[in-house]
Parts: C-alpha cells; sequence; structure tokens
C-alpha cells in the first residue's frame, strides 16, 4: 500500500478520534477516545520521524529547512500528547479537561496535517517511484503493528 494512502488513512483516522471525543456522551467513552487519540498520533509522529522524513530529507530543494519545521511542529505536539497522556493518568477525564486538551492538540495536529497534504505529499508523489512509496507504506503498516502489540512502546516513547 502506497505509503501516501496509508498517511492519509492515518489522517482521517485521528480526524474521527477528535469527532469521537466531540461526540462522547460519558466519560467512560470520552476517555478511550481520548486514550486512543493519544496513541494514534503518537505512533503517527514516530513513524513520519523515523521511516518518511529520512526518505524525503534529499527530495527536493531545502528540504531540510521543510523538514526541520515538520520537527518543530512535532515537538510541540509531542509535548500537548504528554500533557494529555498524564491528564489520563490521572483519571482526570472530565468532559471540560479532555475538551480543553484535545481541542489544543486538534490545533497542532491539524496545522501538521495541513503542511504535510498540501506541501509534503505532492512532493512525494513527484519524487519517490511507486514501488518505493509502497515499500515505504508496507513498513509503515509493519511497524504500527509492532507498536499496537507492544503496550510497553507507548510508555516508553511517552517518557
Amino acid at each position: 500500500m502506497d505509503v501516501l494512502h496509508v498517511i492519509k488513512v492515518d489522517h482521517s483516522t485521528i480526524r474521527g478520534l477528535f469527532a469521537s471525543i466531540d461526540r462522547a456522551r460519558t466519560d467512560a467513552s470520552r476517555t478511550r477516545a481520548f486514550r486512543d487519540l493519544l496513541k494514534q498520533v503518537r505512533i503517527h509522529l514516530h513513524l513520519e520521524e523515523h521511516y518518511l522524513y529520512p526518505e524525503v530529507s534529499g527530495l527536493f530543494s531545502r528540504a531540510h529547512v521543510f523538514l526541520d519545521n515538520c520537527l518543530a511542529n512535532q515537538r510541540v505536539i509531542r509535548s500537548l500528547l504528554t500533557t494529555g497522556e498524564k491528564l489520563a493518568e490521572k483519571g482526570d477525564l472530565k468532559e471540560a479537561a479532555v475538551k480543553k486538551a484535545s481541542e489544543e492538540l486538534l490545533k497542532a495536529v491539524e496545522g501538521h496535517f495541513s503542511m504535510e497534504e498540501e506541501s509534503l505529499m505532492p512532493k512525494i508523489r513527484q519524487g519517490i517511484p511507486t514501488q518505493e512509496r509502497e515499500d515505504l507504506g508496507q513498513v509503515f503498516a509493519d511497524v504500527k503493528e509492532d507498536v499496537l502489540n507492544n503496550p510497553k512502546w507507548l510508555e516508553e516513547k511517552a517518557k
């Protein structure tokens, strides 16, 4: 599967989790959606930083500047993830607390997604051959499966 498709599916899944938080009627359903959101965003950022960005680093003029901006944006998102994870650890997942945390995270994540969808993905489509994109998509799928089957991974990455 093409890595661009994998990334778009991730973006759609994460956007859906934000919507699930907004629609949640109980603290329990809100908590599940919030925790799943935190996990999915952390995995998504890891895959990009460790597998996608190295492939893109020399792909176009000033790619390093663009990727530096992506990584700076990721640092902001990771900080918000850590805040959300601390909130979840304390069990303080009442509607107002989750709403505030998810709104801040949504703003940062949507900025990140826009940067990728509008600027990076067209360059990847143009500069990386289809087979290489499909190979990278398979790497994304394999690593994501490994991560989802290893709960300790998330604990380690959150530190």
